[in-house]
């Protein structure tokens, strides 16, 4: 967004401002419905300088008080889709983040216990015990039935 001009926080505030920036201010908004951090959303939408000079919580707090940021949010936020923001592959996603980039042990390992529930590799039975889920011989079996048996046909075909 720099253009030599330094965002002031009253220019977020400024209703003019946000309807000349709408799509923007509508990126910002649809990244912190997303569930990106404030700060992250700011930077990656109107560039570093706006979270940098130590005014950054001035221009948030203003452009959420803006008239446009209040309509447009609550509108997005009614009208974007709950699969959108959280489906399993966005789950799987994060907590492969956390497994490889927490630094602390605790969020790594809880990441990896989850992980390993939601992709089957353990199971929680009724006691609340972890266990071993499928095998690689379920596995397979299970591909195996979805192709309809295809998976050795070419290597039976081949034996003597």
């Amino acid at each position: 967004m720099s253009n030599g001009y330094t965002l002031m926080p009253e220019d977020f505030e400024d209703h003019n401002f946000a309807l000349n920036n709408s799509q923007l201010f509508d990126e910002f908004i649809d990244k912190c419905i997303r569930g990106y951090q404030e700060l992250e959303a700011m930077r990656l939408v109107f560039g570093e300088e706006t979270v940098d000079d130590g005014k950054f919580i001035s221009r948030l707090y203003a452009l959420k008080r803006n008239p446009y940021y209040k309509a447009h949010y609550e509108k997005r936020l009614a009208e974007i889709p709950l699969n959108e923001l959280w489906n399993p592959r966005i789950a799987v996603q994060q907590l492969v983040q956390i497994a490889r980039s927490s630094e602390k042990d605790s969020a790594r390992i809880n990441a990896i216990k989850e992980l390993n529930v939601v992709t089957g590799i353990t199971v929680i039975d009724e006691a609340g015990n972890t266990k071993m889920g499928r095998s690689l011989d379920d596995f397979y079996a299970q591909v195996e039935q979805k192709m309809g048996g295809e998976l050795y046909a070419d290597q039976q075909a081949t034996k003597h």
